[in-house]
């Protein structure tokens, strides 16, 4: 069922928040999970290619520094395998948390450009923008004391949104009797 027919039906809907989402990369989590991956690595296979090798090329969005972000990218791809109505919202970093090398000996930290090649998984959403407010401050509007946050800056933010592919294999999840 597409999401325009589920939105037809007017159930409840689920949007989850979350400052990251580690989805690793994003190929073999589709091609998995419409269950696809076999005849890609046979289409490949005949072409001379190794499929392991093109999942490589894939760029790792670092997009988070640990369990809560991996725990986010989990939920989403539950929620899509159930077909519950979902949105998972995030920031779309310009820079993963970061890479590692070495140089003379020493590891270093370097910036993470995942998005210099850009990102084949989103949809640019030319047609929505969002204000995000930043700073502001307190301040008393009567003589009551009453008090307001007024803000004082702003960004407008350009949306981006990344399908999750639902597992189409059947459900792998435990029944209860």
């Amino acid at each position: 069922m597409c999401i325009r027919d589920r939105y037809k039906e007017d159930p409840k809907r689920v949007y989850y928040l979350s400052l990251e989402f580690l989805l690793g990369r994003m190929l073999q989590n589709a091609l998995v999970n419409i269950d696809l991956e076999g005849k890609y690595k046979e289409a490949l296979g005949d072409l001379g290619f190794n499929l392991e090798d093109v999942y490589e090329e894939e760029v790792d969005p670092g997009l988070g520094n640990g369990g809560l972000g991996r725990l986010a990218a989990c939920f989403l791809d539950s929620l899509s395998t159930l077909e519950i109505p979902a949105w998972g919202y995030g920031i779309r970093y310009n820079y993963g948390i970061f890479k590692q090398a070495i140089r003379d000996g020493y590891q270093v930290e370097l910036p993470d450009y995942w998005l210099s090649r850009g990102n084949p998984w989103e949809i640019e959403r030319c047609d929505a923008t969002v204000n995000v407010h930043f700073y502001g401050r307190v301040e008393k509007y009567n003589e009551g004391g009453n008090e307001r946050f007024r803000l004082a800056d702003y960004d407008t933010c350009l949306l981006y949104t990344s399908p999750s592919p639902r597992d189409q294999r059947g459900s792998r999840m435990p029944s209860s009797a």
